[in-house]
């Protein structure tokens, strides 16, 4: 069990590929370096567009304010969060 790449079952239309032998050095980077930038890329876009939903036009100011919380509960979670320091 679990000798050398018996530990995957693949169907037979699904054979092991040349590229396949390199997954072990390339998934390491990929998971602590790209994921993580890909996060904080989109995390920074929820805050820009949120920022620029408080320059829109609000119905009251029950919903503007509404509206200001969330936005300010995601830059303050963008910047105090141990996830993304």
């Amino acid at each position: 069990f679990a000798v050398g790449r018996n530990w995957i079952r693949r169907h037979a239309c699904n054979a092991w590929q040349p590229y396949n032998a390199w997954q072990v050095f390339y998934w390491l980077p990929m998971r602590c370096l790209v994921e993580p930038v890909t996060e904080i890329l989109t995390m920074g876009s929820t805050c820009l567009s949120g920022a620029s939903q408080i320059f829109e036009a609000p119905a009251g100011l029950d919903k503007f304010t509404d509206r200001l919380k969330d936005v300010m509960s995601w830059w303050i979670e963008a910047f105090l969060s141990p996830g993304y320091q």
